[in-house]
């Protein structure tokens, strides 16, 4: 995602919400916002990015309320509901979209009435989310780039998870 620390820029597609940054975050520090739907009905915070739907891609984001309720998380027509309440809670959606789409939409979808605290809005190329990165300006596929390197040596870190350091070549 583009600017998954910056809710006013253009990437993201806010509809009818109200977003003000500066708030705390589940780290410690002030890069929270705030999103207000003041509106009749749901809302959605979205971003598309050119990620085609066979790819697979988590989404995930913290949220929390003081008010007790909902909010979804989707990529295009694939939605989690989750409840929402007063501590940070990291939420996600995981799998792949429309074969041939050539573009995802990834959404949080604010009911009517809600506010919710949001942070650390990441997309991933990967079934469940990393550690959370910020991220600037969006960035792309690059068709061109292949690995250096004919081996790759996987290090298997904790049941189920692995680890296998990468070096890229890239033409842009």
């Amino acid at each position: 995602l583009g600017w998954s620390e910056d809710l006013s820029k253009p990437d993201w597609q806010k509809g009818l919400l109200s977003a003000g940054g500066g708030f705390s975050d589940p780290l410690g520090t002030q890069r929270g916002w705030n999103v207000q739907n003041g509106n009749e009905a749901e809302q959605t915070l979205s971003q598309t990015l050119s990620l085609p739907g066979e790819y697979t891609a988590c989404f995930s984001a913290y949220v929390r309320s003081d008010s007790a309720g909902t909010v979804g998380i989707a990529r295009d027509s694939n939605r989690v509901n989750v409840p929402v309440g007063p501590q940070w809670k990291r939420i996600q959606v995981s799998g792949g979209a429309a074969a041939g789409a050539t573009a995802s939409t990834f959404s949080v979808i604010f009911s009517a009435g809600s506010t919710v605290r949001v942070f650390g809005l990441q997309v991933e190329a990967q079934p469940w989310p990393s550690l959370y990165r910020p991220t600037g300006a969006a960035a792309g596929i690059l068709e061109e780039t292949r690995f250096d390197g004919g081996e790759l040596k996987v290090v298997h870190t904790a049941p189920g998870l692995s680890a296998c350091p990468v070096t890229l070549l890239s033409r842009v």
